[in-house]
Order: structure tokens, then sequence, then C-alpha cells
């Protein structure tokens, strides 16, 4: 069955940023740090979003499921052009995680199928298996891999 995603808008700038929170690894967390600054709404991101949206027709939509009053999950989707990847990113928190990658990737495809774009990129975290497996049965393969490595200095 399909899950009952939400539109999500400039108001639920901080449940994204709590999302992001319990989705990325500590580990990772400390050395690429949240910045609440990248996900808060202010006039001039909306300015260059529309101007973006204007010129370039790029364009993000995202749409959540919440559960006991927190965001749960999210699906994002980036388009810019029918030449360029539509590009999917899926965060969902640890509790739930392997519920609902399945429904969110067919969610996300059916939306972006109105694009009629070339080809669907993701970028999945190695973190996230579930979302990793749900998209590869959804025919995704692996264009490459990054593992990030850290030289503490402490």
């Amino acid at each position: 069955p399909p899950l009952p995603l939400r539109r999500l808008g400039d108001r639920d700038w901080v449940a994204l940023l709590r999302l992001a929170e319990a989705a990325t690894p500590i580990d990772v967390q400390r050395v690429r740090p949240l910045r609440p600054e990248a996900l808060r709404p202010t006039l001039l991101k909306r300015l260059q979003s529309w101007l973006d949206a204007f010129f370039t027709g790029r364009q993000t939509w995202r749409w959540g499921l919440d559960q006991d009053s927190d965001l749960a999950a999210v699906i994002s989707i980036m388009a810019q052009d029918n030449t360029s990847p539509v590009r999917l990113d899926l965060a969902v928190r640890p509790a739930i995680r392997g519920s609902v990658e399945g429904a969110l990737a067919d969610f996300g495809l059916a939306t972006v199928s109105a694009l009629r774009p070339r080809s669907v990129a993701a970028n999945v975290s190695t973190s996230h298996p579930e979302a990793l497996h749900a998209l590869q049965e959804r025919q995704f393969y692996t264009l490459r891999t990054l593992d990030q490595l850290v030289l503490q200095l402490d």
C-alpha cells in the first residue's frame, strides 16, 4: 500500500534537521557536521530557488512520512532539465529502516515519470543498506562507489 506522504515546505526545516541528525551516522557528523543554516529558509534562499527554476529549470520537491508526530522518512526529487538525470534522495530514521524504502522508491519513480527524464540517479550511503537494496530491486545499478576516509589528528 502507498505511504501517507505529505508535501514538505519551508516550515518543515526543523523536522528535516532532526531527521538528518537521526539518519546520518555520528562518525559522518563528526567529519561533516550538520548545519541548521543549510536548511533554515530565508528570503535569499527563496529568491535563489526561484531564479534557479526560472533560468535553469532546476527544482526540488520533498515528501515526508510522519510517524508519532516526528518526520520519519523523506524522499527528495531534484530535477533540472530533460537531459540531466533526475535525482532521488532517501532519508529514513533507523528505527523504521527496511519497512519504507521500497514504497518511497516507488513513489519517487512514479512522480518522476511525469518529468520524462532520460535517467534517474540516487546517492545512497553504504550506512543505509535497506535503501540500496530497495533501489537495486527496482533495477538501479551501482555506477561508482565512494569511501570517505578520515585521519584524526588529535
